[in-house]
């Protein structure tokens, strides 16, 4: 190591000459970054453990379940309703073979254990009240039972849910307004609830029939998520999917379903009245 100063008529400035080898280990110093501590290493598990808490595990002890028909000497009206969906599938025997046990009967399959709500005089800290969860916790019970149907596959990595929007948020298990799904509205004014630029697009001279009964967002889009943009559904082709009020032969892309000159609907009408919403 060598040094020396060099004098200027302002201030001396000195300077510290390096061998190569001491160079070159303070170069490596620099650019390696410190090793992870304690701290850092704890992190990585919390972060683990977080995205397990959205994935609801039902209680298998039967002594926690007190059966449909305690929560309906409370619940009348709510069971009343409750009673003409399609979920009360779940009271009945038979009907649910891939999913037996009281964890999956009735109310309890969603709200889960009821006995310690009932010991407590209906203590509604002592149940699971989707009101006050977030989409992520109420979604996970929904999907207990949903997702392994294609339709609902995909939901928990859907524009929706990432969206912060539930299941809820469009379905009502109890008090739903449109029969099919057990939607909270009829489409399309469940979807433009929301999506109110894609309803001014209907709202043009030329526009896929929706507005008229037609077709239905849902045709196009699966709501509940999927591979594509938009969340479209998909043919073999990786075309969008015509759906079956726009087209005799389910499965084929809107374009491949009709001559090429009924594809654009400005230039020419289309004579067939089941393709002119497209």
């Amino acid at each position: 190591m060598a040094s020396g100063c060099r004098r200027s008529s302002a201030k001396p400035r000195c300077v510290i000459l390096l061998p190569p080898t001491l160079s070159l280990i303070a170069s490596f110093l620099v650019l390696v970054p410190p090793s992870r501590g304690a701290d850092d290493k704890k992190s990585a598990p919390d972060k683990t453990k977080s995205s397990q808490t959205n994935k609801y595990v039902r209680p298998t002890d039967p002594s926690l379940y007190v059966g449909v028909d305690t929560c309906k000497t409370c619940h009348e009206e709510i069971y009343n309703n409750f009673a003409t969906t399609p979920h009360v599938a779940t009271t009945m025997e038979g009907k649910l073979e891939a999913n037996k046990g009281p964890e999956w009967h009735g109310c309890e399959a969603c709200h889960g254990p009821g006995k310690a709500h009932v010991d407590a005089g209906g203590d509604v800290t002592k149940i699971f009240t989707f009101k006050s969860a977030t989409p992520e916790e109420t979604s996970a019970r929904c999907l207990g039972c949903h997702q392994n149907r294609e339709e609902q596959s995909n939901y928990s990595r859907s524009a929706h849910l990432q969206s912060g929007v539930a299941c809820l948020d469009c379905h009502s298990p109890h008090h739903a307004k449109a029969a099919e799904f057990l939607l909270k509205e009829s489409p399309p004014k469940l979807c433009y609830g929301c999506h109110m630029d894609v309803r001014a697009q209907f709202a043009r001279p030329f526009h896929h029939r929706v507005n008229e009964g037609l077709i239905q967002c849902n045709d196009c889009h699966n709501p509940h998520g999927g591979f594509e943009r938009k969340q479209l559904r998909t043919a073999v082709g990786q075309d969008e999917v015509a759906s079956s009020a726009t087209s005799t032969n389910r499965g084929l892309s809107c374009t491949s379903t009709r001559p090429r000159s009924k594809v654009a609907p400005f230039a020419i009408r289309p004579t067939d009245r089941r393709t002119s919403g497209c």
